[in-house]
């Protein structure tokens, strides 16, 4: 079991996928709640502006009459006070010529006041200084144009004499809608950090829902590391994971055909060593044991079986040197028309030979290729003597060549057996026979065609087969032009 400290070292992957939705969730409420937060107040501020405006609105006309009367706001901070009130107007000490010097308006603007108070209205003079405010934060102080236009102006005799504005456009609320502001932000709050859990739950189950078939590809792979290369997962879905564990067991059959081929491949190369060992061993022991003369035949068999060997050892040193890509091509400018004319004619008498027609169709306008002519001699020999071979007499081979677009195309066709569909993916395989009875001297070492397409890749091009069974086989080769610039 892993120790702590290693295992923070080096989370699991749900660890960190977790992490991550953790962080996009945190991220998430906290923008969400400022945004909330911020939208709430201002639409808040907006509604308690307007009712306060409407109950400054009505009182608006009683400001106008005070200031009519007295020609400027003074004592109007006095008449408004929270603890004076219709208590100022009724003070015996103010006697009774003061009293009869008020008017009904100035009277109701003084019964109003507690109302104007609840409802945080501030009153600024013509200059934008303020004089009346309840709360006495803002007294004295001067507003600015853009708070002024959010009130309602007072005028006589057509000026502006002052404005009336609601606390909470200048962003201050009364207590009491100050804990109705808090009550909206805290549901707010609450609702984000409970989206916000839910999102967590159901992130934790996709998080499952990700990570056990990750888990399970983990498995099989190790397995697979191990040497159990019969491992598949299974597919859960149709979305990404699902392509990977496509993908996986795709590789996993590749992996396993692969190592069936490697173990045939070092059983092929074993035994195409041993044949023509055992036969020259067998043959030398008798020279020496004196059961068999030393005659022309004799060493005419040892050096086919000589020759068959080196042949071998050739080919597969050839391969190993195209597939590490180290073999070096003499590329020149190569007539392909020409090429595969004098291949064709070289092959000609055999076929006749074998009572099969040669036919080609050779398109005279296809220009040069650039490539190696040995090497390219060595791929159209070994498919022309590939479908000599499994053309029965009175068959037929044809080879085609055209241009298509900027490549050279390049078939040769037969009308013998065909190739199965299940063993058409093999073909190029090394050592790889269709007919598994076919012994190697009727049937060649099983090196040629795998050579033959590394040669056509090593040119840039593409080497291919299609067939169907019963109805021949068709190897086409797909080279580019010379540019001809």
């Amino acid at each position: 079991m892993p120790s702590t400290s290693r295992f923070w070292e080096r989370p699991p992957f749900w660890i960190k996928l977790s992490g991550a939705f953790l962080a996009v969730i945190v991220v998430g409420v906290i923008i969400v709640n400022l945004v909330t937060d911020r939208i709430v107040t201002e639409e808040y501020a907006r509604f308690v502006a307007a009712a306060s405006l409407e109950q400054a609105q009505a009182a608006a006309p009683l400001f106008v009459a005070y200031y009519d009367q007295r020609g400027s706001w003074e004592g109007l901070e006095t008449l408004m006070a929270h603890d004076q009130g219709m208590g100022w107007m009724m003070d015996h000490s103010m006697g009774n010529e003061m009293m009869e010097s008020l008017d009904r308006g100035t009277m109701s603007l003084a019964m109003i006041a507690p109302t104007l108070a609840r409802n945080d209205i501030v009153l600024a003079d013509e200059a934008g200084r303020v004089v009346l405010d309840f709360d006495e934060t803002l007294l004295n102080q001067l507003l600015s144009p853009q708070v002024l236009d959010q009130g309602i102006p007072l005028q006589v005799s057509g000026r502006r004499v002052g404005t009336l504005i609601s606390g909470s456009a200048l962003a201050r609320f009364t207590s009491t809608a100050q804990q109705f502001l808090n009550a909206l932000k805290q549901g707010g709050l609450i609702a984000a950090v409970a989206a916000g859990l839910a999102a967590l739950a159901l992130g934790a189950l996709l998080v499952r829902q990700m990570v056990r078939p990750l888990n399970a590809l983990t498995r099989a792979a190790e397995r697979i590391a191990a040497g159990d290369l019969a491992q598949r997962v299974a597919i859960p879905s149709r979305d990404q994971l699902g392509q990977l564990a496509v993908a996986f067991n795709a590789m996993s059959e590749k992996l396993k055909q692969s190592e069936q081929l490697r173990r045939q491949m070092v059983a092929d190369v074993a035994h195409e060593l041993r044949n023509p060992i055992a036969v020259l061993r067998g043959d030398v022991e008798a020279l020496l044991d004196g059961f068999s003369s030393p005659a022309r035949e004799t060493f005419q068999a040892m050096d086919a079986e000589l020759q068959r060997l080196t042949r071998l050892v050739n080919q597969l040193h050839e391969l190993s040197l195209l597939e590490a890509g180290e073999m070096r091509l003499e590329r020149r400018s190569i007539n392909f028309p020409q090429l595969l004319a004098r291949v064709a004619d070289a092959f000609r008498p055999s076929a006749e030979a074998k009572g099969v027609s040669l036919v080609t169709r050779l398109q005279e306008n296809v220009l040069s290729v650039n490539g190696d002519t040995d090497r390219l001699t060595q791929v159209l020999h070994n498919l022309l003597s590939n479908a000599l071979r499994f053309t029965p007499s009175g068959g037929q081979i044809t080879v085609e060549l055209k241009r298509q677009a900027s490549d050279v195309i390049c078939s040769v066709s037969d009308t013998g057996p065909g190739i199965a569909p299940q063993d058409l993916p093999w073909v190029f395989e090394r050592f790889w026979r269709a007919d598994k009875s076919r012994d190697r001297k009727s049937g060649g070492t099983g090196l040629g065609l795998s050579i033959a397409k590394k040669l056509v890749e090593a040119h840039g091009g593409q080497l291919g087969v299609q067939s169907t069974l019963g109805h021949g086989a068709t190897f086409v080769i797909h080279l580019p032009l010379q540019n001809q610039g």
